[in-house]
């Protein structure tokens, strides 16, 4: 179901907005997920592996991953000047600071997302999924529509972000400790660290072609790209995210 209305929405939203405005957002996406490996840090994963983690403990992990969320969106959000001198783009930036928001909530939905798939509620995840792109989606037409242009996009994925974390964190909601007790993350460090290691060098061999084509050719040809990548991926992604 999430493919096919993924294609319809994003059909739509080709009739509507430009090449280049998909480029843009692509390369935002792409620093974005970058950053969010650092904010992930294998800690879900090791979430699921590890079932003999108590509430202390859990809770300890969330005030560590709001923490880690907050000053990772603080240094997107200043990189993104950076950013918009190396590909030349000023609109880059703005978007980039608007996407901070998701580093920042993305890191209340860590710990409660990997519970949640801990415990496999696999059905609720379908739901949360398909209602969050149904609802976003038909705001960014709309938003494309009433000339939002690309802030149409960035609407869908911001806010699309937020909503996920939000639900999932509200399904399990998890205490916030100003002072950490560390001993939980050294727990679960060993296995954490691979798959993080494992994120960080399978970014650079996903990402580097669109870093490059939006660097050295333009946003234009990269949102054709982009566009014809991800439409490729749609069926490999779904299949192999079921058998993970």
């Amino acid at each position: 179901a999430g493919i096919f209305i993924g294609i319809i929405i994003s059909a739509i939203l080709s009739r509507l907005l430009s090449p280049k405005d998909f480029g843009v957002l692509g390369l935002s996406s792409v620093f974005i997920s970058f950053f969010g490996i650092f904010s992930e840090l294998g800690i879900s994963t090791a979430i699921v592996q590890r079932k003999d983690l108590n509430k202390e403990e859990l809770n300890n992990i969330f005030s560590f991953t709001v923490y880690q969320g907050l000053i990772l969106a603080v240094l997107f959000f200043l990189s993104s000047y950076i950013f918009a001198d190396i590909y030349h783009s000023e609109i880059l930036r703005p978007i980039c600071q608007v996407m901070s928001l998701n580093l920042f909530f993305g890191s209340f939905s860590i710990v409660s997302g990997a519970l949640i798939t801990r415990e496999k509620r696999f059905r609720f995840l379908a739901v949360r999924n398909l209602t969050i792109q149904v609802v976003f989606g038909v705001i960014s037409i709309i938003a494309a529509l009433l000339g939002a242009g690309l802030w149409a996009l960035v609407i869908s994925g911001v806010g699309g972000g937020i909503a996920s974390s939000l639900v999932n964190y509200f399904t399990k909601p998890l205490k916030f400790h100003i002072k950490i007790d560390s001993r939980p993350l050294r727990s679960i460090a060993s296995y954490s660290f691979y798959q993080f290691a494992f994120g960080t060098t399978n970014f650079f061999y996903r990402n580097l072609d669109n870093l490059l084509i939006g660097k050295y050719l333009n946003m234009t040809e990269l949102g054709y790209y982009q566009k014809s990548y991800s439409l490729m991926l749609q069926p490999v992604d779904n299949l192999t995210r079921v058998v993970s």
